[in-house]
């Protein structure tokens, strides 16, 4: 007994490409990174914050920034007299890195950086 061949049309499946986004590790943002660049070499690094704010260090800041306003003395902060950049970046999903850069003529020196979970309060 023979068997009958079928000339069936062939039928393609299509190809899924998987793009994987290449991480580079030196890159990655970190608290560590952020203290040894100046304010304009973090920006070229790792590209405009998702948020920058400048304000002037006096005693009402908030718990938020209490780890920049313990830096400076009492007298110093009622002077009013400290301008400070705010600059904060989404490091992942999860995580924001704010770095604060204090104001000094044309300089913009890292002063202090804290990473929060998303969602954190204050």
């Amino acid at each position: 007994m023979g068997r009958e061949m079928r000339n069936e049309p062939e039928v393609s499946t299509p190809q899924i490409e998987v793009m994987k986004e290449e991480v580079n590790l030196e890159d990655t943002i970190s608290p560590g990174k952020l203290m040894a660049y100046a304010q304009s070499e973090a920006i070229e690094k790792y590209g405009k914050p998702s948020s920058k704010e400048r304000f002037i260090l006096d005693d009402a800041q908030g718990e938020f920034r209490n780890s920049i306003s313990d830096m400076f003395t009492e007298e110093e902060r009622q002077s009013e007299s400290i301008k400070m950049d705010e600059l904060t970046w989404e490091k992942d999903k999860n995580t924001w890195i704010t770095a604060w850069y204090q104001v000094k003529d044309d300089k913009r020196v890292p002063k202090s950086v804290f990473s929060r979970d998303e969602g954190s309060e204050f």
